[in-house]
C-alpha cells in the first residue's frame, strides 16, 4: 500500500482527448492529481494551457501557471471543480489499486488534498 502522502505526487493518466494542434487523441501522462485539476480549468476550449500544464515540473508550478491564467479558466469552473476532482480521484483509484483509496478513510483523503 502506498502512503496517502503520495497522492499529490504520484502520476496520472488522464482521458483521452487531443493535444493541442492535434486530431489524434491520446491519453497525456499528468505528473500529480494537481496537475490534472489545474489542467482541467483550461478544458476543452484552450487545450494549448492545457497541455502547457504537462510542462510544470512541481505541483507549486502548476498552480502558479493556472492562477496567472484565471482569466482563460472555463466559465463554469466554480460549478464544475468538485466533480474534476472526483474524476482524477477515480481515475487514480484505478490506475493505483495499491493506493488503497477505496478503504482509506475519506477524512485522511481530504487531508491529502
Amino acid at each position: 500500500m502506498r502512503p496517502l502522502e503520495d497522492l499529490l505526487n504520484t502520476p496520472i493518466l488522464g482521458p483521452w482527448a487531443k493535444p493541442a494542434g492535434s486530431e489524434a487523441r491520446r491519453q497525456q501522462v499528468y505528473l500529480s492529481l494537481v496537475h490534472w485539476y489545474e489542467a482541467a480549468k483550461f478544458m476543452p476550449h484552450k487545450p494549448e494551457l492545457r497541455d502547457a500544464l504537462l510542462f510544470c515540473p512541481t505541483v507549486k508550478e502548476a498552480r502558479k501557471f493556472a492562477r496567472t491564467r484565471q482569466a482563460e479558466w472555463r466559465s463554469d469552473w466554480q460549478i464544475t471543480r468538485h466533480s474534476v476532482l472526483i474524476a482524477g480521484l477515480g481515475m487514480l483509484t484505478l490506475q493505483r489499486p495499491d493506493m488503497c483509496l477505496t478503504t482509506a478513510p475519506l477524512a485522511d483523503v481530504k487531508g491529502s488534498i
